[in-house]
Parts: C-alpha cells; structure tokens; sequence
C-alpha cells in the first residue's frame, strides 16, 4: 500500500511539471519569433541564402534593411570570384534576384556583396540596401528605426526585434522552479524509504 501511495505522488509531480512546461512553452508562443528567410539568385539558381530571426512585429522596411547585417553563405556548388584586389568584396552580375520574406523583392543586374573575413558571411553594403529599398518603395522608415551608418554594415539590434528582455529570465525560473521542486520530492521520498 505504502508504495502505492508513493507511486500516485509521482505521477501527481509527474503532471505538475509537465503543466509548469506547457505554460512555459505557451507562455514562448506568446512571443513567437518568425524566421525571415534571405534568398540571392543569379539566373535562376540560388547563389546566397541566410536567415534572420524577428518578433513578427517588424514592417517590411525595418526587414529589408537585414540585408546589410545577415550574414548570407553561399550556395552548395557555387563558385565564388571575390575581387582580385580586395577579397572581401564580390560582385555578381546577371539577372540576379534578392527575396527577403517578409521584407520585399528586388531584381537587379548587378549586386554586390562584402565581408569582414575570410571565415565571416557576406553582406550588401548598407548605402546599396537603402538604394534599392527606394527603388523597390521600402524606403519609408519608421521614425524610431536604428538606422544604420552608410558606410558601415556593424550590425543593428533593438529590443522589439529580439522579443522582450524578461522573457527570457521567465523561462530560466520556470525551469529552476522545476528543478527545485523535482529535487523537494525526491528528498521527500527518499525519506519516507
């Protein structure tokens, strides 16, 4: 009898962290975070992709400026011709296509990118990402926008794209609340052992 009684404990604990999990991971969804997905084609074949995460909050514009801060790789199979001068820099040409979900979509004949290292990913020069935001009508910023220098590609960050800052500490208690009470219990049965 008496390990019957422990038994239905366990499974009573059992169910109680599994209902403070869910409301942690309900309590995630409250604050989804989207995947802004970043696709260079040249004539009809993926060149670059790369992916950005926001709070599903951010206007087309903001999104099109995470051209000059995502870090785009190359393709599998694609073989790049950085500038003999500089090899941080990279030119495409040809019918070349950038598709930002949820930012916008622009066709162009001539692109190019640049990197901080031989390791690091490519980027647009900030002053080409503004240029074609015009062209394509992104160029109307929200007036509170970090907007970046033109000349740098230094990455922006706000709060309102990272989701809010305690949400963070609210999964970290909601994990060590777990931990701690699936610590009390187990104290708890072994003494009653």
């Amino acid at each position: 009898m008496h390990s019957k009684v422990q038994g239905s404990s366990l499974s009573q604990l059992g169910r109680m962290l599994g209902a403070l999990l869910l409301v942690t991971a309900l309590t995630q969804q409250a604050w989804a975070s989207r995947i802004v997905s970043i696709i260079i084609t040249k004539d009809g074949k993926t060149w670059f992709s790369g992916k950005q995460v926001d709070n599903g909050n951010v206007p087309p514009a903001y999104v099109w400026q995470y051209l000059s801060t995502c870090e785009l790789k190359p393709a599998n199979g694609v073989t790049l011709e950085v500038d003999s001068k500089d090899p941080m820099q990279l030119t495409l040409k040809g019918n070349i296509v950038i598709d930002v979900r949820y930012g916008g979509k622009a066709e162009v004949k001539e692109l190019q990118l640049v990197r901080r290292s031989d390791t690091s990913g490519w980027t647009m020069r900030s002053i080409d990402v503004n240029r074609i935001a015009k062209e394509i009508g992104l160029d109307k910023l929200p007036a509170d926008f970090p907007r970046t220098n033109q000349s740098d590609n230094s990455k922006t960050t706000s709060e309102d794209a990272n989701g809010p800052p305690y949400f963070y500490w609210a999964i970290a208690s909601g994990l060590a609340v777990s931990v701690a009470v699936l610590g009390i219990f187990i104290r708890l049965k072994q003494k009653r052992s």
